[in-house]
């Protein structure tokens, strides 16, 4: 079963288990599923490490890629079908999350439908 990267999100946000407790510069969809997990950890993670989190940066992201792929093997999964514009607005939005939204895993509007 593929899964979009929605989904995906919204996994590795909730391991991270915000409620206890950079964007890369590439220029385009990373071609793996870790490129996307590393990239979008690291946004995501740049916003919690403004709210009460108990993890370094570095932690807070080896813990996102580990929930974002999931399975053995889907890190090495092709990504496709995603827009660059559609990926930067979402990692952007993904940054600038409230510790609100990452407790409530509200994801931006912008990661929708990707």
């Amino acid at each position: 079963m593929k899964r979009t990267m929605m989904t995906v999100l919204l996994a590795a946000v909730g391991i991270l288990g915000i409620g206890g407790c950079g964007s890369s510069d590439s220029g385009g969809v990373p071609s793996t599923l870790s490129g996307v997990c590393n990239e979008t950890g690291a946004s995501t993670c740049k916003a919690a490490m403004k709210c009460s989190v108990s993890v370094t940066q570095s932690q807070c992201i080896q813990s996102f890629v580990a929930g974002c792929c999931g399975n053995a093997g889907t890190c090495d999964q092709a990504v496709s079908g995603v827009s660059e514009s559609s990926y930067k607005q979402c990692n952007d939005g993904l940054a600038s999350m409230t510790c609100t939204d990452l407790m409530n895993t509200n994801l931006p509007t912008a990661c929708e439908g990707i």
